[in-house]
């Protein structure tokens, strides 16, 4: 009852109704406008962990969230000497191929590579998948067991690094020309009231806010993050995986051309001197553009529309998977090996390349072997002794 008297005595006074500030807000609503730039930082930075490291021009957008980004950004650069994620939003190991050390990953780039798997992986490796599902649905069959669906327990898929293209430099893909498209639909919204009447205002906003992303986003801290601090031209193969329980591993093997991974899983990269000065002048600008935003009176709705769509293309930006290519993993396939038993995968995988299967077994198997099992492994690393060096990839035993 209150506030209806309250509404009742301002109509008596002359003064505005609630049905004239709610036209007025939604006429244009400058408020919103300078809350919604403090608001989506953590998709600003995951849409930037995304395209940065490019060898050719970032295409970051303006959207929401760029005002708290610039702030948590500089405080990430002080505080942990990290401009891209901290914690990678898929969780795995990577484990050298032949000691079997292994180390949890802190890699943007291994993270999405092996969450994106199942998107950019071969038509072959699902091949191999299909023809074990079969063999171990005739055996299931044959004990009866009709009922029972057959899983693939563990499938390895080995890629060698690719000689062609060199590692670290990112090819670019789809999302990368999708980004451009945006920035040219933004402007073109904000070219609007500019054209009908003649209110610079909102371009000269789009403008500011692409270059300071654009800005952001070409400093070298950010390649040095994702590739620059780890060592080159490597020999080494290396094994990503989520750990016992997953059914997809990669294996990546250097071939002389590759990344050193545990580097990159390591990302030891330090915030330089001069990305945290340029931080603090962003900062400063951004919070200058967050002033002038909140002081727009007119025509808001075409920035709200420059800021939506900048939001959008971040939010899928920061979700769409992505082939390695796009990260600078450039790798070639070579072969699956996937068995009934996840003990007969690492066995045949120990065939195909000596200490291979040997480095997952600690990793898959961490309790202890049958004696049959132990009988094999020890045969097996005397084989491995033996050959003295890692041969190329063999073909491994058939299917039974």
């Amino acid at each position: 009852m209150p506030s209806l008297l309250a509404l009742l005595a301002r109509q008596n006074q002359g003064g505005p109704t609630i049905a004239d500030e709610l036209r007025t807000q939604w006429s244009g609503p400058p408020d919103v406008l300078s809350i919604l730039l403090l608001l989506g930082g953590d998709v600003v930075q995951a849409s930037l962990a995304q395209l940065t490291s490019s060898p050719f021009l970032t295409p970051a957008v303006f959207s929401f969230g760029w005002v708290s980004y610039a702030v948590s950004a500089l405080l990430s650069a002080v505080g942990d000497n990290r401009l891209m994620p901290t914690s990678p939003d898929y969780p795995c190991l990577v484990i050298n191929g032949k000691s079997g050390y292994a180390r949890d990953n802190r890699s943007w780039i291994l993270s999405r590579t092996l969450r994106d798997f199942d998107f950019w992986k071969e038509k072959e490796v699902s091949d191999e998948e299909k023809k074990l599902l079969i063999i171990l649905k005739e055996k299931l069959a044959a004990k009866g067991k009709t009922n029972v669906q057959p899983r693939v327990p563990l499938s390895v898929s080995i890629y060698n690094v690719s000689a062609k293209k060199r590692a670290g430099r990112s090819t670019p893909d789809f999302i990368y020309a999708f980004s451009f498209l945006v920035i040219a639909v933004q402007f073109g919204i904000a070219a609007i009231p500019c054209g009908l009447y003649d209110d610079w205002a909102i371009l000269m906003v789009t403008g500011a806010g692409t270059a300071l992303a654009w800005a952001t986003a070409a400093l070298p801290q950010w390649r040095e993050e994702k590739v620059g601090a780890c060592r080159k031209d490597s020999d080494k193969t290396f094994v990503i995986t989520s750990g016992n329980g997953t059914k997809d591993v990669i294996v990546i093997r250097g071939a002389g051309v590759g990344l050193d991974l545990e580097d990159l899983a390591a990302a030891n990269a330090r915030t330089a001197v001069t990305t945290r000065v340029a931080l603090c002048a962003m900062g400063v600008l951004w919070v200058a553009l967050l002033i002038t935003v909140a002081g727009l009176k007119s025509d808001t709705w075409f920035l709200l529309g420059v800021g939506g769509v900048g939001m959008l293309q971040n939010i899928l930006v920061a979700a769409l998977p992505r082939k390695p290519g796009a990260y600078g993993l450039h790798l070639e396939y070579e072969q699956t090996v996937c068995r009934e038993k996840v003990m007969l995968t690492l066995q045949a995988l120990e065939e195909v390349q000596p200490f291979l299967g040997r480095s997952l077994l600690h990793t898959f198997f961490p309790g202890e072997m049958r004696e049959d099992e132990i009988k094999w492994w020890e045969e097996a690393k005397k084989r491995a002794i033996a050959s003295k060096h890692s041969p190329p990839v063999a073909a491994p035993p058939p299917m039974t």
